[in-house]
């Protein structure tokens, strides 16, 4: 009898196995990665609408003194698309149940991927549907917005020198409307059907996709407004011009709206502008502002106090100013002018017994001076407290003027 050995045989069996092993094993850590990222879906599907809508609920009590209300949050965190329904802003405790303050029907924002990457929002599409505010102006420069003024006016904690990092694209409102009631002079003026294309808006080295042509337009008083812009999608740098013409327009109707805060008021001046928008994507977006604007009959006078109101003292007069733009570009931080005219400027500069110049309010004259004055904060070791140093801005603006004339000052 022959007896035949096949140990190969039994070989085989064991790597068959082994690898049936293998590749439970790797459908099994398949399974848990892809059940990982199901939870996580899950979780932000779930409790990301009620952290944005408490967040924001937070942040108007706190930065802006109102009540904020968002009737509903969207968020599908696969595509990381979200969106805001009926957002409201209240209006002030004295003036309740008159109605939002602001209120947005739509705000549609979709994220991407690199927002995470890079620690700053990169949106694809920003869209904003029918926002619709209103404003009282309520006399001498006063509005019923000011308590929200002053909040974001007031000092807050010490920001870092690094400024805010964004990349926005394809940005849109549409359906805008602002009403404004004058009680002064009881009248009212109605901002409506506006319309507001800008093709991106950033300051990181991110491309994307552009969609949108700059656009604006809007209805004011009956009266239509609207920009042209022109497109070259096919060319390297898929650049977008829009075109900004003003003519003769008189700011005499507008001036009982100055903000009283400011240290001065526009007693006159007529307006014309002829400005050129470019954007462009070479690599990197930017932004390049071009063109005309100038003043004629422009006239600044002091401030006056409510409390004895009357005709403030002139501090400046200008028969024409004229400044041709040569290349303006604000996320790079650069502005470059090819010439400045002056024409006839009269200006009255005085400096009171306390030190204080009428060209500044006597808060921030005061304020200044004490500055100026106080001595270097130490500490107890003898070292300069660095929290109280003033924080140098990572990247000043660049100012150049080719030419600056002056004529009969």
């Amino acid at each position: 009898m022959t007896i035949w050995w096949r140990p190969h045989e039994k070989n085989s069996r064991r790597a068959g196995a082994g690898r049936a092993l293998g590749s439970l094993r790797w459908l099994g850590w398949l399974g848990w990665a892809m059940g990982s990222w199901l939870l996580v879906w899950a979780l932000a599907y779930a409790f990301v609408p009620f952290l944005v809508k408490s967040q924001l609920q937070r942040v108007g009590l706190d930065k802006l003194g109102r009540q904020v209300s968002v009737g509903a949050v969207e968020f599908k965190p696969w595509s990381l698309e979200l969106t805001l329904h009926d957002l409201a802003i209240s209006r002030a405790a004295a003036a309740a149940g008159q109605g939002a303050q602001l209120h947005i029907k739509r705000i549609y924002i979709d994220l991407e991927l690199q927002s995470l990457l890079r620690l700053a929002p990169v949106a694809d599409a920003v869209v904003v549907d029918e926002p619709v505010a209103s404003l009282t102006h309520l006399g001498q420069g006063r509005y019923d917005i000011d308590d929200i003024l002053a909040r974001l006016d007031s000092p807050g904690p010490q920001a870092t020198g690094r400024g805010a990092r964004f990349a926005l694209y394809n940005l849109v409102l549409s359906g805008g409307r602002l009403d404004v009631q004058d009680e002064a002079v009881q009248a009212r003026h109605s901002l409506q059907d506006l319309r507001l294309a800008v093709p991106f808006l950033s300051n990181l080295p991110s491309q994307r996709e552009i969609k949108t042509a700059p656009h604006l337009a809007f209805s004011l008083n009956g009266s239509r407004f609207d920009t042209a812009a022109v497109s070259t999608p096919f060319a390297p740098n898929r650049q977008t011009d829009a075109t900004f013409t003003l003519r003769d327009f008189d700011l005499q109707p507008f001036l009982a709206y100055w903000p009283a805060s400011l240290p001065f008021r526009l007693q006159g001046g007529v307006l014309q502008a002829d400005i050129t928008l470019a954007f462009e994507q070479t690599p990197a977006p930017s932004l390049k502002i071009s063109g005309r604007l100038s003043a004629a009959k422009l006239r600044l006078a002091e401030a006056v106090s409510l409390a004895a109101p009357g005709a403030g003292a002139e501090l400046l007069a200008i028969d024409m100013l004229q400044v041709t733009l040569d290349e303006v570009r604000p996320f790079e931080q650069v502005v470059k002018l090819a010439r400045v005219d002056i024409g006839a400027p009269r200006l009255a500069l005085a400096r009171d017994r306390a030190g204080r110049l009428n060209l500044l309010p006597a808060d921030r004259s005061q304020a200044i001076k004490k500055i100026a004055d106080k001595p270097s904060a130490t500490s107890a070791e003898g070292q300069k407290d660095t929290a109280l140093q003033p924080l140098t801005p990572a990247r000043p603006w660049q100012l150049e003027i080719a030419r600056l004339e002056v004529k009969d000052g």
